[in-house]
């Protein structure tokens, strides 16, 4: 527009960013994705999910956990590990166990029993004794020949 440094998109009143090829939403300072309807985040290259705050992880549509770089599950509040597709509990940093609620103990594929420190027998729900490989009898604290 001649006598302002503020340029029109053809066919649009959407204004673009001073400097800039990167829109900005109309009647905001929020810019836009170049050719895409994602919110950039103001000062940031990362994008803001659609309809919401929370940002996306670089190139990618999973989202992150606010104020971190674990990325959210998709569909959920769940944080997946870094690196992986195991969830980590709400609040924590103990993985679950791939479609379960079960807790995996860290740096381990023994599963935690729900709720406790004590370790369950790999693909059984017979617990371990704490730091053993020695089973518990079901529903007691004896120990079970292995």
């Amino acid at each position: 527009i001649p006598g302002t440094n503020k340029a029109l998109c053809p066919v649009s009143t959407t204004s673009l960013c001073p400097g800039s090829n990167t829109t900005l939403c109309p009647g905001s300072n929020t810019a836009l994705c170049p050719r895409s309807n994602t919110a950039l985040c103001p000062e940031s290259n990362t994008a803001l999910c659609p309809e919401s705050n929370t940002a996306l992880c670089p190139g990618s549509n999973t989202a992150q956990c606010p104020g971190s770089n674990t990325s959210l599950c998709p569909g959920s509040e769940t944080a997946l590990c870094p690196d992986a597709k195991r969830t980590l509990c709400p609040g924590s940093n103990t993985a679950l166990c791939p479609w379960s609620n079960t807790a995996v103990c860290p740096g381990s594929n023994i599963a935690l029993c729900p709720l406790s420190n004590t370790a369950l027998c790999p693909v059984s729900n017979t617990a371990l004794c704490p730091g053993s490989n020695t089973a518990l009898c079901p529903g007691s604290n004896t120990a079970m020949c292995l």
